[in-house]
């Protein structure tokens, strides 16, 4: 079955395909009765596949309904299948989380995405956001230079990561429908879309970097320093800023600057400086002392002050794809 070769070939996991008993899909309520259905176990999770050949009159709100009163029947994930959507609506299917597959094209199964947490890590995530190593990977290809058709293992040299963080990190990015993994023997990302529309259809995946924010009266000795926050913002955009009074760390170096005792004293609540602390190195991203424009707009997102707002589109619509 093509689409059970692809889920395995681009996944790496075990996939099983069986017939439902007819009873059950004599059962299946007339209007719900549309497409063709299978019954997958994507490693004992069990899955029901809607194949349906077109996308044509179907709205992703009224496919959003429809997933939600074939769970209850199914009592399973559903997973709608078509031989063509346009980009646009996939976007759309990917906001409303509704997974579907576009066989050697896309994917995205939300669930499945926390499944690949599990089986990779042994521990059961509650995330709907990819991981830290997925998000560096996408922000990464739209900032710094593209990982496309480099062989997975060639990315450990471009980034500090073992290769079995990579391997996850992209399991995730499968599973996203964000990418789609190519080849037997050497295995390489190919994206599924061009860079401003990945960074749309990444978008609802992707998570602020700040883990927690610690403060100071003494500015700490950070080499290079990281300028984060209304500086960083005010340097791609006509925010007036103020202050450059904050930096962003990664979450190791802070770890490392707190165990050789390196840090001035920490403040819970205030203090003159501001340190943010990422869940991944911030000058990965960046060709300055500035926090990359992703990142930040990330930690600036749900921020509710209307200038900020103004100055983050300012900012995104500054970027050169």
């Amino acid at each position: 079955m093509e689409i059970v070769d692809y889920i395995k070939k681009t996944t790496g996991l075990n996939v099983v395909s069986r017939n439902l008993p007819d009873e059950v899909i004599k059962g299946l309520p007339l209007y719900l009765s549309i497409g063709t259905y299978q019954e997958l176990y994507i490693e004992n999770r069990r899955v029901i596949l809607d194949i349906r050949k077109s996308f044509q009159g179907i709205t992703p709100d009224r496919l959003a309904k429809q997933k939600e009163l074939l769970e209850k029947y199914f009592s399973a994930t559903i997973v709608f299948c078509f031989e063509e959507i346009e980009s646009y609506q996939r976007q759309r299917l990917i906001q409303k989380r509704v997974p579907f597959i576009l066989p050697n094209r896309q994917m995205f199964i939300p669930t499945l995405l926390l499944d690949l947490k599990e089986f990779g890590t042994g521990t059961k995530s509650q995330r709907d956001n990819l991981g830290a190593i997925s998000q560096l990977l996408v922000l990464y290809h739209l900032q710094k230079e593209s990982i496309e058709n480099i062989p997975l293992g060639e990315i450990t040299k471009l980034l500090p990561c073992s290769p079995m963080s990579i391997t996850r990190a992209t399991r995730e990015l499968v599973a996203s429908g964000i990418c789609r993994i190519e080849g037997s023997k050497t295995k390489v990302i190919k994206f599924s879309s061009e860079k401003k529309e990945l960074w749309n259809i990444s978008l609802p995946l992707l998570s602020s970097p700040v883990k927690r924010k610690i403060y100071f009266d003494d500015l700490p000795e950070l080499s290079p320093r990281m300028i984060s926050g209304e500086a960083a913002l005010g340097h791609y955009s006509n925010l007036s800023s103020g202050e450059n009074n904050q930096s962003a760390i990664s979450i190791k170096k802070y770890r490392l600057m707190k165990k050789l005792n390196t840090l001035p004293e920490i403040h819970l609540h205030d203090g003159r400086f501001t340190v943010e602390i990422w869940n991944y190195e911030p000058g990965l991203l960046s060709n300055t002392n500035f926090v990359d424009p992703l990142s930040l707009y990330l930690a600036f997102k749900n921020d509710e002050d209307e200038r900020i707002q103004m100055s983050l589109e300012e900012m995104i619509g500054n970027i050169i794809w």
